[in-house]
């Protein structure tokens, strides 16, 4: 959703967006900043120092799995144009 309002304000509204990612990034430096004063450093050293085995088999498995719902995604891209008005423009 935070993708989506971001690219619709970046086509109808830049001072809308500006505020936007303003306040995203405040939210994201006060969200870090109170998980370093409730948990310590300890909370980024498990979260992104965290070994992790990655898997290129596994990742391809999935996306095996997703190419049924690409059509439905272009049509529904295809569809948000064919329903703009001129007032939206």
């Amino acid at each position: 959703m935070p993708a989506a309002v971001t690219v619709w304000l970046a086509f109808l509204d830049r001072r809308a967006l500006v505020a936007w990612l303003s306040l995203g990034i405040v939210f994201v430096f006060l969200a870090v900043g109170l998980g370093f004063a409730i948990f310590g450093r300890e909370i980024f050293e498990q979260v992104l120092l965290q070994h992790r085995a990655y898997s290129l088999h596994r990742a391809l498995s999935l996306l095996r799995r997703l190419k049924f719902f690409i059509p439905a995604a272009l049509v529904a891209a295809s569809a948000v144009d064919l329903y703009r008005t001129p007032e939206s423009c």
